[in-house]
């Protein structure tokens, strides 16, 4: 009895290991199929900004805890963009994530994109697009591509939302959005993912300089809502810590992520 015991439970680990490698293979390519699409969708929008790379600090090129996660981190830079970092998460080898920051430069007062798409097994979705704005200001720009991009929290607010921080309301436009999907709703995530990211290029591409005053009040409100950020953690910074420790995660989240000294 023991025996055939013993050999049913080595039979049901077998069936679950079996299970988890087929989930983990399923996943893993529908992760690099919509990994392409989101990376497709920010170099068609940026294309005018003529990116370089930017070199990434060797100890921060890639990071991770096998197996448990691996991230690899690319930036580039231009004329009006100061950083656009994309991270590339893989974690538990069956959860993809295609992450963004973009930082324009300070003399343009102009808000951060945050944006993170998660893609889970048996096709969820999360959805996380952040317009990060601690000293906003009204011009006929900021009106103009706002009201574009609020076509995409429009076409995204009836998802259901995922939790957030309440210290984050103070410092995101009110067209960020949070919210959980699945596969079915992926031609609307990318439809709204690009028109948010069309809308902020060209935000970006024809914003004007400021005077010297609000632009150091642009640079002191990213440098509050990163020190808020760090403070109070969310998801992603809090990753960063487990895997690189407080100074390290400091160091990360304040150069590679937000271009801060």
């Amino acid at each position: 009895m023991l025996k055939k015991i013993a050999v049913a439970g080595l039979v049901l680990i077998a069936v679950m290991l079996m299970a988890f490698f087929i989930i983990g293979i399923s996943t893993s390519r529908d992760g690099d199929v919509q990994f392409a699409k989101y990376s497709a969708i920010t170099g068609s929008a940026l294309h005018a900004e003529k990116l370089t790379a930017y070199p990434v600090q060797s100890n921060f090129r890639h990071v991770g805890i096998f197996p448990l996660i691996d991230i690899t981190v690319t930036s580039s830079r231009s004329e009006r963009i100061k950083r656009c970092s994309v991270l590339d998460a893989t974690m538990l080898s069956c959860i993809r994530m295609y992450s963004l920051v973009i930082c324009p430069e300070s003399i343009y007062n102009l808000p951060v994109l945050s944006a993170d798409f998660i893609f889970l097994p048996f096709g969820k979705r999360v959805c996380v697009i952040e317009i990060i704005d601690p000293s906003p200001v009204t011009n006929a720009n900021r009106r103009k591509y706002t009201a574009e991009m609020r076509n995409g929290y429009t076409a995204l607010s009836a998802f259901k939302p995922s939790p957030t921080r309440a210290w984050y309301k103070k410092f995101l436009s009110d067209i960020s959005v949070h919210c959980k999907a699945t596969r079915r709703d992926d031609a609307v995530l990318a439809d709204a993912y690009r028109s948010y990211i069309v809308s902020y290029a060209a935000m970006i591409e024809h914003a004007a300089a400021v005077p010297a005053a609000e632009a150091m009040k642009s640079r002191t409100g990213i440098e509050d809502y990163v020190t808020a950020l760090l403070q109070n953690g969310g998801p992603a910074v809090d990753v960063f810590k487990t895997i690189l420790g407080p100074d390290g995660q400091r160091q990360f989240v304040r150069t590679v992520m937000f271009a801060l000294p």
